[in-house]
């Protein structure tokens, strides 16, 4: 029983201990609080907004300590009352005070493309990620951009002005006249950001560049990878557009006129769904009267995704030829192109607009995703989100010839 008794007295005394210092500490917070209320209070007889400020935000930072510990009620709503009052009278006076705040370049955020074309304006912008909370949005910060030659000193220009943004963000713009590789220095309040300097590619043309698909699109990488996988595929020529849904309409007629005996093809699909494809034929369209397929020496062509709504394929995937290597290609003055054995890809089937009855069997000579069978929903899903009945926004055809 002394056991048992000792053992009770010492866990109400460690009990006991631990509100004690619970509470000391809860004392310590309030303490501060009203402290950094009282150094407000002498600021402000001296207009010493610059000071004010930074302790304000000392006391926000309690401000979540403090409503935890709401027990002794009339002591913290008191420093809520003043609180509040501190805030609205800093909210209100904040537009006409000229601070140098204090910055931190780990919470800026700057979105900056990694190449543009040369006839486009670099555009980029500087967020400053809830820097000092919602109450210094109408602060002014001075950003600086440094373009330099890359590998070299040679300062190409500075940029120190920039349009208003909004959520404290601040956008600028840089015309280029050379092609080349250059580094951007950023800098805010004279301190650097960090990962600064950022590596920027400027190109004089685009593969690919007269397609509105890919210009809608806005993304060099569609045109970089489509520009190398067809060069792995034997094709060095600048492709230009033959057709074009926008202005050709859908009609496979038209197709055939005007792409037919033109040499490689490359055909792109955008969807209303926001999918975008295709597939690239190593070997010349006809328009044969009976049906016939066709292969290229080597079996060069393939089917691409560069945009898939499949959550497990997120970027862009090249779908090579893999098994009945003859049937690359179906020719058939009836039909819009037609990709593989009973038709991986197939734009337009028994009727004459393109538009309409298109399907996906993926699988067939063009390989699937990795893991997706020849047939299954998945695989015939993957290019356009469904097998068939898909919503087509435009497509655009490219030949060598």
């Amino acid at each position: 029983m002394n056991e048992e008794i000792s053992i009770q007295q010492n866990e109400k005394y460690f009990k006991l201990n631990n509100q004690s210092m619970k509470m000391q500490k809860e004392i310590e917070e309030l303490n501060e609080s009203e402290m950094i209320i009282k150094e407000i209070e002498i600021c402000k007889k001296y207009n010493d907004y610059q000071q004010i400020l930074l302790n304000f935000f000392k006391l926000k930072k309690l401000l979540p300590i403090l409503n935890k510990n709401k027990k002794n009620k009339l002591i913290c709503n008191s420093k809520f009352n003043k609180i509040n009052i501190i805030s609205n009278d800093l909210k209100q006076n904040l537009k006409n005070w000229k601070l140098n705040l204090p910055f931190d370049p780990n919470k800026t955020q700057i979105n900056l493309p990694n190449e543009i074309q040369l006839e486009n304006k670099l555009k980029f912008s500087i967020l400053l990620k809830d820097q000092f909370n919602e109450i210094i949005n109408t602060q002014e910060f001075n950003p600086k951009a440094e373009i330099l030659k890359s590998n070299s000193n040679e300062m190409i220009t500075e940029i120190t002005k920039f349009k208003e943004g909004t959520n404290q963000e601040i956008i600028g713009e840089y015309l280029f006249q050379k092609e080349g590789e250059y580094q951007i220095n950023f800098s805010i309040n004279d301190q650097k950001i960090p990962k600064s300097p950022f590596k920027l590619k400027v190109i004089d043309h685009f593969f690919l560049e007269e397609s509105e698909i890919l210009q809608k699109e806005n993304n060099p990488k569609f045109h970089q990878i489509l520009e190398k996988w067809i060069k792995e595929a034997g094709c060095n020529s600048n492709l230009k557009r033959r057709f074009n849904s926008r202005t050709d309409g859908w009609e496979y007629k038209t197709f055939h006129k005007k792409c037919d005996n033109k040499g490689k093809s490359i055909v792109l699909i955008k969807l209303k769904n926001k999918s975008l494809f295709g597939g690239f034929a190593a070997i010349d369209w006809d328009s044969s009267t009976s049906g016939k397929y066709k292969r290229s020496t080597g079996n060069k062509s393939f089917l691409f995704s560069l945009i898939s709504l499949d959550p497990n394929f997120k970027e862009p995937l090249k779908m090579p030829i893999f098994q009945n290597q003859n049937k690359e290609i179906y020719c058939y003055r009836g039909r819009g192109p037609n990709f593989g054995d009973e038709s991986d890809l197939e734009l337009g089937w028994g009727n004459e607009n393109m538009k309409e009855y298109n399907y996906s069997n993926l699988g067939g000579t063009y390989k699937a995703p990795f893991g997706y069978k020849y047939k299954s929903k998945e695989a015939n899903n993957f290019l356009a989100g469904s097998y068939e009945n898909w919503d087509i926004f435009q497509i655009e055809i490219f030949c060598e010839n």
